[in-house]
């Protein structure tokens, strides 16, 4: 098979694997060869392939894809039950309470918040950020709870006795038994810190 020349006298090699020729044109700034099987409009400009790769945007982030909103809600609650996961992995493995690690519960649902919403701070989002340290701090403290009620009453271990129904139920009936005097301290800690991250900076 003879090999397809360009009628079109511009520059003769191939500008992409599938060149058209008879539609070869130069690139509007380089002025490379460009077809339109590879051309690509940017800003009102015909642009060759590499142009194009270098004044496209690129590709938007997750946050940027969603409003501030909801950026601040995923990322913020997401933080929260990761931190109290591991405040509560950590009192439960260790077999002490370490109340203080509260704050950290607080402070990554704020900068989740503040992550999430692009960079958003003032009141909504101190109130946004307290809810997701309120969330955190009590997963973690029934996670603490549940796993002393499993305990007790000597349920199978395992991550499906924590949602049980017993446990559930033991546990929203003995809150003040499951609870210490420090509980209270930890609470405002973790939802504190979580709305004072997004606070608006002077």
């Amino acid at each position: 098979m003879a090999e397809k020349r360009n009628p079109s006298g511009v520059e003769s090699w191939p500008c992409c694997p599938e060149t058209d020729w008879e539609s070869r044109k130069e690139c509007d700034v380089c002025g490379k060869p460009r077809c339109r099987n590879c051309t690509k409009a940017v800003a009102g400009k015909d642009l060759c392939s590499g142009c194009a790769r270098k004044v496209a945007p690129p590709p938007e982030a997750f946050s940027d894809s969603m409003s501030p909103w909801s950026g601040a809600l995923v990322y913020g609650l997401s933080a929260a039950v990761f931190s109290a996961i591991v405040w509560a992995a950590i009192s439960i493995f260790m077999g002490i309470q370490m109340g203080y690690v509260a704050m950290g519960i607080g402070w990554l649902a704020g900068s989740g918040v503040v992550r999430g919403s692009g960079g958003q701070r003032g009141v909504p989002w101190m109130i946004a950020g307290a809810s997701c340290g309120l969330i955190g701090f009590v997963l973690g403290w029934y996670i603490i709870a549940a796993s002393l009620t499993i305990e007790a009453l000597g349920l199978p271990a395992g991550p499906a006795s924590f949602f049980s129904f017993d446990v559930l139920r033991f546990v929203a009936g003995h809150i003040r038994e499951l609870s210490i005097p420090m509980d209270a301290l930890w609470l405002v800690l973790a939802v504190g810190t979580g709305g004072v991250v997004p606070r608006e900076k002077s």
